[in-house]
């Protein structure tokens, strides 16, 4: 493999086997056979109703019970960080879920209808849990692609030789017919009969043009931020955009959809793997000096969107487990409106049944959750885009803090001039013995180069490092 073959196939490969080792280690193992068993629970019985004489009250009890297990995963997840102990952290995350699960058994045992609980957890919270995942996953996307480039080692690797000064996206040329595709997408959905697919379209036309602009460099002189946004752009607008424009119940778009899903899930658990490994073998007092560390931190980092303030308030285990719970709510949505879709047909025709999501029915009558999901989630990332541009312009923090530190070994020759060179060594006009001596001289300038180059950085370095000082 290339280097560029084996970085990516690297960044791929960390995130998927890193990602499931946190999700099935110890740690976790009970929280992710919880998710699996109550999530397959009700698939199970959503499937097997239209072959099955299955009463309502099942499928909505079975659908409180898949809700109330969410529920305590995301309370438990704002209270993990608060218990140094790992422990009495853990004994508190199970009493905080079985609490909640005890709330929804109470709401099936007496069975009241218009009982507030029942109300919210069958209704309430799972649209809840339905749009927080949504808003979350443009948000890791974006980290996703931030990743990849600004990765010290792969972002190297990706920017080998390319000169700083050339702006362009790595694979401008293809990320921007990309742009184009998603143009034309735009286009289509622009002219449909729904407003919210309207609106979907014609924020992804002008979210088109504008990644068009960014990813040929003519906005932002930065190439690992512009490369950012154009992979960005393709991995989760331009997915999104092709299955909204396949609106179907067809059966390969559902499990492409899930899939995506349950990759933004995987790449979450991945983005904490590390320090949930590195914390649960640590003292208290070893986490209490490594959360001093942090606050220090917090003051002389640039975090201009509070990212990381909010993951070091929540904590590592506690990103995890709010994850899973709006990852397992969602799905609830999912299976809730993928049930009452055809049971509302059914009664728009004269025949009996009852829809559980009463509430998402009345707002979207005749949508699917996958078109609510699409729609919503193009107007979630046109803002992030929109949010990050605006504030790259206007903030410097925002610039040093999307000023990516990496070797582009930038003395190596372009590709035309290497190109040329080796097709004169080919023809013989260059002989084999002169290729090292070449070879040996340039390297030779370019760590000398190099030299000066990295003693300069590091005085300005030390140099605002004082003045930051001066200021505390």
């Amino acid at each position: 493999m290339s280097y560029v073959e084996r970085a990516l196939y690297d960044y791929v490969k960390k995130i998927l086997t890193e990602g499931l080792q946190v999700l099935f280690s110890k740690r976790f193992i009970i929280f992710t056979i919880l998710l699996l068993v109550s999530g397959g629970l009700a698939i199970s019985i959503v499937v097997l109703e239209g072959q099955q004489d299955i009463d309502f009250e099942t499928i909505r009890n079975a659908f409180i019970l898949l809700t109330s297990i969410s529920f305590g995963f995301i309370v438990a997840g704002f209270l993990a960080k608060r218990f140094l102990s790992t422990f009495l952290r853990f004994i508190v995350m199970i009493i905080a879920i079985s609490v909640a699960l005890g709330l929804g058994m109470i709401s099936i045992i007496f069975d009241f209808l218009t009982n507030p609980i029942t109300l919210f957890y069958l209704e309430i919270y799972p649209i809840f849990c339905f749009l927080l995942w949504t808003a979350l996953m443009p948000i890791a996307s974006f980290g996703f692609a931030k990743g990849l480039f600004y990765n010290k080692v792969i972002g190297s690797a990706l920017f080998l030789g390319k000169p700083k000064e050339d702006n362009k996206a790595i694979f401008s040329g293809i990320f921007a017919l990309l742009t184009i595709f998603g143009m034309i997408i735009g286009v289509y959905l622009f002219f449909r009969s729904e407003l919210i697919i309207i609106v979907a379209g014609g924020l992804a036309i002008v979210m088109s043009i504008l990644i068009f602009i960014i990813t040929i460099g003519k906005l932002f002189k930065n190439d690992t931020l512009n490369s950012s946004f154009s992979l960005f752009f393709t991995v989760s607008a331009l997915p999104i955009l092709t299955l909204l424009a396949l609106s179907t119940e067809n059966t390969t778009i559902t499990i492409l959809n899930y899939g995506l899903l349950a990759f933004s899930l995987i790449y979450t658990a991945q983005g904490q793997a590390k320090r949930a490994r590195g914390t649960s073998k640590m003292s208290e007092e070893e986490i209490r000096i490594m959360l001093a560390k942090e606050k220090h931190e917090q003051k002389t980092t640039d975090d201009p969107y509070f990212v990381n303030k909010i993951l070091r308030f929540i904590g590592s285990e506690g990103i995890v487990l709010i994850f899973l719970g709006t990852f397992l709510g969602y799905i609830s949505l999912q299976l809730q409106v993928a049930r009452d879709i055809p049971v509302a047909r059914d009664i728009d025709l004269g025949l009996p049944g009852q829809i559980i999501n009463t509430t998402f029915h009345n707002l979207f009558p005749g949508f699917t959750a996958g078109q609510i999901y699409q729609s919503i989630s193009i107007i979630f990332i046109f803002i992030i885009i929109l949010i990050i541009s605006i504030t790259y312009i206007i903030g410097p923090g925002v610039r040093r803090y999307f000023t990516a530190d990496l070797y582009r070994f930038e003395w190596l020759p372009s590709y035309d001039e290497a190109k040329a060179y080796f097709e004169k060594v080919q023809s013989g006009e260059i002989g084999i013995k002169n290729v090292s001596a070449d070879v040996i001289k340039t390297v030779g300038s370019a760590a000398l180069a190099s030299a000066k180059s990295a003693g300069a950085s590091l005085i300005n370095r030390l140099l605002r490092r004082g003045n930051e000082n001066e200021k505390e």
